[in-house]
């Protein structure tokens, strides 16, 4: 079941990144989701990656709604909660999205959340700095920006272009 999980995690992201038919990706990326699923219902990791297709695909409060059947039954799945952050944001949750956030740090301090882009959209520039834990990060940068500390965006943007295998995908990004 993980492995279906993350199947469907790369059908979602590859028309994302490359170029490849989204529509067939995430047609084949709800199957992977769905044959997860199917093997293991409680798997928190399913739950939470398959949020991610679900708002892609306009289904957050779906998502949302799934999520918190499931964090009330099983309140100490760090990855139920990660997948709250997100659904709760796009349902114009920006309070709840936070707390999910807050109970993901406090059950499981290293999970990955998307809770910086929640911390953006409620303007508290400092939260983003400190819930963000990417190397090269654009909702980061944002936030400095607002800030005043555009310097820093530039040197982190220098110090990320000598680090990663394409140099020139920086200035893809706009960096």
């Amino acid at each position: 079941a993980p492995a279906w999980a993350q199947l469907g995690r790369i059908y979602r992201l590859l028309p994302k990144y490359f170029d490849e038919d989204a529509r067939e990706n995430y047609m084949r990326s709800a199957d992977a989701f769905h044959r997860a699923l199917e093997l293991s219902p409680d798997l928190p990791l399913a739950h939470n990656l398959y949020t991610y297709l679900e708002v892609e695909m306009g289904q957050a409060k779906e998502a949302m709604i799934r999520l918190l059947r499931r964090a009330k039954a099983r309140g100490s799945d760090a990855a139920l909660f990660a997948g709250l952050v997100q659904a709760s944001r796009y349902c114009a949750l920006l309070d709840a999205s936070a707390a999910a956030y807050e109970r993901v740090r406090r059950l499981d301090p290293n999970l990955s959340t998307s809770a910086a882009y929640t911390y953006w959209m409620l303007g508290d520039y400092e939260k983003v700095m400190t819930s963000d834990r990417e190397h090269v990060s654009f909702v980061k940068s944002y936030a400095l920006i607002m800030m005043g500390r555009q310097d820093e965006v530039l040197e982190s943007y220098r110090h990320s272009e000598k680090r990663i295998l394409h140099p020139g995908a920086v200035r893809i990004f706009g960096g």
